[in-house]
């Protein structure tokens, strides 16, 4: 028997024995007598061969003497818990804001919990008894070793290990419907926004003098705006960055002048005093662009 386990009981019939006596028993385990039934029974808490004897003596003090043997082992070695990988990739390679593939552990044998330590942000583990099942979608970019541990009531752990690796991505810019930003110099423009998914530092190049850009307080979008002083077509663009990776969208401004009054030169002879029914003298009057003109004020006959 092992030892700290109980023994099966042994039972000798001594009949009306005057007296009995039972020598060499291992500790923890004792007997009673009752109606000429000797009962051995206990919990032996000392390992080695135990032979014991069992003597019944009548009154006139001659013995007979059985014979009985006990052996106490030691406790066999506490066997480790048994821990599987049954699904899921153990090791899983991602993209940011995907989520990973579920991953089952199964601790069995001598194991009585399971846990699991060490998981990036945004992902968890459930268990349920000596299951364990992760999953989730990782918030955080680079790589993640955790570890699935199965303990026994001996304190005895079986361990394994994955990794989680979350790569970077470059930010997503939104496509506004204006980029195409068309406006007359001198009068303000109508703002365009760009959003990123992700919090970026923005570059923009190409917008002509008076445009200007700036970034949201959250770091994802940015704002272009102002009043253009030079008329072209300019081709700008802008650029999000992010974790070492980049974007960059196009876009146009089409800037038409300012509209000028044509200048008009003054005659030398645009005044004249004639009488009625002569010929006045011919006045030219020049503009410096082409216009369409309009002539009010004359009397009859101009």
């Amino acid at each position: 028997i092992e030892v700290n386990k109980p023994i099966s009981t042994i039972k000798y019939n001594v009949g009306d024995a005057a007296s009995i006596d039972v020598q060499g028993l291992p500790a923890g385990v004792d007997y009673i007598v009752n109606n000429g039934i000797v009962t051995i029974s206990g919990t032996p808490t000392e390992t080695g061969t135990f032979n014991y004897q069992v003597i019944a003596k009548n009154d006139e003090g001659k013995a007979s003497t059985l014979n009985g043997n006990i052996v106490v082992t030691a406790k066999a070695p506490e066997k480790a818990p048994t821990l599987v990988h049954t699904s899921g990739l153990a090791n899983q390679t991602i993209n940011e804001k995907e989520a990973i593939n579920t991953i089952t552990y199964t601790a069995s044998g001598t194991a009585t919990t399971i846990e699991v330590e060490n998981l990036p942000a945004g992902v968890s583990a459930s268990i349920n008894g000596l299951i364990a099942k992760i999953s989730g979608t990782p918030e955080t970019i680079g790589s993640t070793t955790y570890s699935v541990i199965a303990t026994n009531s001996e304190g005895l752990q079986t361990t394994l290990s994955g990794t989680i690796i979350v790569n970077a991505v470059a930010p997503i810019i939104s496509t506004p419907a204006n980029t195409t930003i068309v406006a007359t110099e001198g009068s303000e423009i109508t703002p365009v926004t760009f959003s990123t998914d992700k919090v970026s530092t923005f570059e923009v190049v190409g917008l002509p003098n008076g445009l200007t850009y700036e970034v949201a307080a959250d770091g994802k979008s940015i704002t272009i705006s102002g009043t253009p002083t030079a008329a072209g077509d300019f081709n700008y663009s802008v650029t999000a960055k992010a974790d070492g990776l980049s974007s960059t969208i196009e876009g146009n401004c089409s800037i038409a002048e300012k509209p000028v009054a044509p200048e008009i030169t003054e005659p030398t002879n645009g005044t004249q005093e004639i009488e009625v029914g002569t010929a006045i003298e011919d006045i030219v009057i020049t503009v410096d662009k082409a216009s369409e003109f309009e002539v009010n004020g004359l009397p009859n006959g101009l």
